[in-house]
């Protein structure tokens, strides 16, 4: 015959292991920051009708800028720091970078230089 007291510890523990599978689970992590998790923003700027639309980008360290040439004619996207310049993006085509580095970058078109922005990269 079993002992009283180890019918209830066994009871007890019946309990808490039934308790323990009506909750949700603990949540599984690999050690890394959810940030690093998350994946890269991207977002389109327009070149149209001889501008960057729109003329000012904010944007956080780490996102991809695809740059579409929506003219009927060449242009380029060249930091005026030199820290960036595009090929050639001929019309219809796009050029996409990651801006890693904070900070703010002047832009323009070496083929139009009236044609200019601003991106402006946060931490």
């Amino acid at each position: 015959m079993v002992p009283s007291i180890v019918r209830k510890a066994t009871l007890v523990l019946i309990a808490a292991a039934i308790a323990g599978c009506t909750g949700n689970p603990p949540a599984l992590t690999s050690g890394a920051p959810v940030a690093d998790l998350q994946p890269a923003a991207r977002i389109t700027e327009k070149i149209d009708n001889y501008a960057y639309q729109p003329k000012t980008i904010t944007v956080k360290a780490g996102t991809t800028i695809k740059f579409v040439n929506k003219d009927s004619v060449t242009h380029t996207v060249t930091a005026m720091n030199g820290s960036f310049r595009s090929p050639l993006i001929l019309p219809g085509k796009s050029w996409k970078h990651t801006f890693k580095t904070a900070g703010k970058f002047k832009f323009y078109c070496q083929i139009h230089p009236f044609m200019k922005g601003v991106l402006d990269v946060t931490k």
